[in-house]
């Protein structure tokens, strides 16, 4: 099976790109530069880059891509081309917003748990400015979050060769 995804802009996003691209590498799958796009966090430009993407690389079966709103525009780009998802191309998006649920096929997502990362963010910075300013380094605390998890739905599946 190959893998494409299509990325977006933005600082989490190379992260992500980048935590996808070490599990590639410990699974020993290739991941050639022309199997990568980088696009804007739209669904419009997942549409676009899912496009060039597929057009580029007719045979790729999976398609990772680093953002919800991009994956529902691979979705359509699929749709576009004819493409049965999951039957011929599974799309797996990132964040499990609730228009994952919403579109048909449903999207397989990673969920992050983004409200999680946002309290924890406003208590770290409340925590800093109440903190006495002689009394120890608050930057130096570390939290955590839960992990991300994997949300199976109807986007993913085994495909058919083509």
């Amino acid at each position: 099976m190959l893998w494409g995804d299509v990325l977006v802009d933005g600082h989490n996003h190379i992260w992500r790109y980048r935590g996808f691209c070490d599990a590639l590498s410990r699974a020993g799958v290739a991941h050639p530069a022309e199997e990568v796009r980088f696009g804007r966090d739209t669904i419009e430009a997942g549409r676009s880059e899912a496009h060039s993407l597929l057009a580029a690389v007719p045979d790729l079966t999976a398609l990772f891509v680093s953002n919800d709103l991009p994956a529902i525009g691979a979705l359509q780009a699929a749709a576009d081309l004819g493409l049965a998802v999951p039957g011929e191309l599974s799309v797996c998006g990132i964040t499990d917003i609730q228009l994952a649920r919403e579109v048909r096929p449903a999207l397989t997502t990673v969920a992050a748990p983004t409200a999680e990362a946002a309290q924890l963010a406003v208590d770290s910075l409340m925590n800093l400015i109440n903190e006495d300013p002689r009394g120890g380094d608050a930057g130096s605390r570390i939290a955590t979050i839960s992990a991300p998890r994997l949300i199976v739905r109807a986007s993913t599946g085994r495909a058919a060769k083509r």
